[in-house]
């Protein structure tokens, strides 16, 4: 699956040290011949990466790595509007629920207690079903989906040219 980390974890997760919960996390998404990926869109989401300068930097990193992929701005928004003018969300994170419907991320880092109902909601989030990240318990989420509509990883593009040469 596809990853979204939740702002309200990014104090945790990018202190030195990180909180151990997200270590597996973090070892996830920054191992060079792991499949971990997360996404990022919609103008609230970049704004709020946008404030923290070490959540700034950890996704320009991942982004030029291949593990973080960037979903259309527009398409995340209209999805935000309509959730936000359907009261649809138990949360005020229609953003983080409308960047999991665009994108197909279904794991959400968070300790937002509204937002993991949203989360959880078969209404919102179905097929899969969303799940929530939150401690090193949860370490079995952290596996690429191809329902993420990432790119697969660069050790599977390069198996399949290598193979497409002979």
């Amino acid at each position: 699956m596809c990853l979204i980390l939740d702002t309200n974890r990014f104090g945790d997760t990018f202190s030195d040290p990180p909180r151990p919960a997200y270590v597996p996390l973090l070892r996830w998404l920054t191992d060079p011949d792991g499949d971990g990926s997360a996404v990022l869109g919609g103008t609230k989401y970049r704004l709020e990466v946008g404030k923290v300068d070490r959540a700034r930097r950890f996704f320009v990193e991942r982004v030029r790595a291949g593990r973080v992929h960037s979903v259309d701005d527009a398409a995340v928004d209209a999805e935000e509007a309509r959730l936000h003018a359907a009261k649809a969300c138990a949360s005020d994170d229609e953003h983080v629920v409308a960047l999991a419907r665009i994108s197909g991320a279904r794991v959400v880092c968070t300790e937002d207690h509204a937002l993991w109902d949203d989360v959880g909601d078969k209404g919102l989030l179905d097929r899969p079903r969303g799940r929530v990240y939150r401690t090193e318990d949860h370490i079995h989420l952290l596996h690429h989906d191809p329902g993420c509509r990432k790119s697969p990883s660069r050790k599977t593009a390069d198996a399949k040219a290598k193979r497409r040469r002979f």
